[in-house]
């Protein structure tokens, strides 16, 4: 298992199962709010069973990771809800509507 805790090959496999799922981004953000006091933090000073938590391979976990876990996932075509293409606009309207 590589160290980096960044997936090369998938950076969105968080998990390191093989595929891409919302799982991974739930993973993802329950790690970042689980540490969220100590971010941004280097990948190697975390303990945790999911191997690849630094999406956007800095070398931090960080709420940029969540950020670009989501985006990538929102366009993906077996992942995103069927309802067509969104612009960027709509996606945040649609998130902060969904928080409420």
């Amino acid at each position: 298992m590589p160290t980096t805790g960044h997936n090369n090959d998938e950076p969105l496999d968080v998990d390191g199962d093989g595929t891409v799922s919302a799982h991974d981004t739930s993973v993802l953000i329950e790690s970042i709010r689980d540490l969220y006091e100590s971010l941004p933090l280097a990948v190697e000073e975390i303990c945790t069973p999911h191997p690849f938590l630094d999406v956007d391979g800095d070398g931090y976990l960080s709420e940029h990771d969540a950020s670009f876990a989501v985006a990538e996932i929102a366009y993906m075509p077996s992942l995103a809800p069927a309802i067509g293409p969104q612009s960027p606009s709509d996606k945040q309207a649609s998130s902060v509507v969904a928080r409420r």
